[in-house]
Order: C-alpha cells, then structure tokens, then sequence
C-alpha cells in the first residue's frame, strides 16, 4: 500500500528561472548516469552533494557547478532558482529521492526522474514529472535537453507538479488519509 511522505503546502510557488539544471541529494543519486549523460550537452548542471566522493569516479560535464553541503538556505535557493530538476536514481529494491522530489514539486518546478520503485507513485510521467529508466543517460539527456529547450512545458509540468503535491502529498490530505 502506498502511503505518500507528507510535504509542506505553504510553499510559494517559484516564479524564478536562472537557466541551470539542478541534481540535489546524495541518498542512491547516480551522479555517473548524470554526468555521463550532459558530457557532450549545453545544458547547465548545478549539482549539490555531500562530497566528491558521491561521484563515485565519475567526471563532471564542463558545463557543471558543483557544491558540497550546502546549508539549508542556500539549498532553499538553489531549488527556487533552477530551471528544473533531475534526480537520477540507482535501481534498487527501497524508495529514496521522494524528498527532493516533493521539495521541487512543490514550488512549481519540472523534474527529470528515475522511474524507480516510490517515485513512481507520486508521479504521472508527461504530466507531473518526466520518468526515464534508471541507468540510462541517453533517455536522461534527451529527456533534460527536451525540457531545457521548452521553457512553456516546464512550467506546466511544475504547475501540475504544485497542484498534485498540493492534492496529494501535502500534510492535510495526509492526516485525512490517517483518519480513515
């Protein structure tokens, strides 16, 4: 049974755009699939770990920023400001990814994710988010460079994104789903 992580619903959506793409977490991230994917891309990648270590080998894009251990404001910042969001997940039999998901979501932003067990169930692929194999960095390319190039269909993917972290995921209908 699917039971949704609770997530706030007084988030302000982000009516912010300073044009890079942003990969946040360190919890089953395959910043490999990531960087392999935006080698030979123009897209902008800001990237936020906890270490170098969390690239697991693996060489960044020229075009990417990388940060380790942002505070909690400058995170708040980065999200708000990002043109989107990938989430590149490992294949694996636990759901991890949904926080940085739902955070996204729900102040309006597009989001290029793993179609990995849990994410699935918070996301209608085309609609909310955009879905893409784990360990693929063609679909992950094709799928960050089409939405990069299409400003209009990232910002009706993040508003359908709010609406359904408001709808679902937010701590109203969580508690009222508690309740039954």
């Amino acid at each position: 049974r699917f039971w949704p992580t609770p997530w706030r619903s007084d988030e302000a959506l982000s009516d912010v755009d300073e044009g890079f793409v942003l990969a946040l977490g360190r919890s089953n991230r395959d910043i490999p699939t990531l960087f392999a994917a935006l080698q030979q891309s123009d897209v902008p990648l800001t990237v936020v770990v906890g270490s170098p270590a969390d690239f697991r080998g693996a060489t960044p894009p020229a075009t990417a920023r990388c940060l380790f251990n942002t505070g909690f404001a400058e995170t708040n910042t980065l999200v708000r400001a990002a043109s989107l969001h990938a989430i590149p997940l490992f294949a694996t039999g636990y759901s991890s990814g949904q926080s940085v998901l739902l955070r996204a979501m729900a102040v309006g932003k597009a989001v290029v994710v793993s179609a990995v067990p849990g994410v699935r169930d918070y996301v209608r692929s085309g609609e909310t988010a955009i879905l893409v194999p784990p360990g693929a960095p063609l679909a992950l390319r094709q799928a960050l460079e089409d939405l990069w190039r299409a400003p209009e269909r990232r910002r009706a993917i993040g508003f359908a994104a709010a609406a359904a972290v408001r709808g679902g995921s937010c701590l109203p209908p969580f508690t009222r789903r508690g309740a039954a």
